[in-house]
C-alpha cells in the first residue's frame, strides 16, 4: 500500500479533476465509483478506482479521499495491490500514486 496526502490552498472541484485524469489514455483506470458528501462549507468525495493487470494477474485499486472546504482542499491518494500470485510488487502502487499526484500537481496541489 502507499499513501500521499496533497493539499491545495483552492476550493478545486476534485471529482471533475479525477474524471479528466481517468479519461486520459495514459491512467487508464477503469470507470471509478465515486461518493459525494455535502455540508455547508464543505464536501467530501470518496473515489474509487480499479486497473487489471493481466499479464500478472492482479488488480490495482486506487482510493482518493477529498476534502473541500472555503479555503482548501486535501487530497488522499491511496493505492493497493497490484502484486503478482505470490505477493511480489513491481511498484505497481507506487506508480499508480506517483501518476496521480503529477496529475494533481497541474491543478495547484502539493504534498503535505
Amino acid at each position: 500500500m502507499k499513501k500521499i496526502i496533497l493539499i491545495s490552498q483552492n476550493k478545486n472541484d476534485i471529482e471533475s479533476i479525477m474524471k479528466k485524469c481517468f479519461s486520459s489514455s495514459v491512467y487508464c483506470f477503469e470507470s471509478p465509483y465515486i461518493k459525494k458528501i455535502e455540508k455547508p462549507n464543505y464536501k467530501m468525495t470518496i473515489i474509487i478506482a480499479e486497473k487489471e493487470y493481466l499479464r500478472i494477474r492482479s488488480n490495482l485499486t486506487l482510493t482518493i479521499i477529498a476534502e473541500e472546504t472555503d479555503n482548501k482542499t486535501t487530497v488522499e491518494v491511496i493505492s493497493s495491490g497490484g502484486k503478482n500470485d505470490i505477493g511480489f510488487s513491481l511498484g505497481a502502487e507506487k506508480h499508480a500514486v506517483r501518476s496521480i499526484v503529477k496529475f494533481l500537481e497541474e491543478y495547484g496541489f502539493a504534498e503535505q
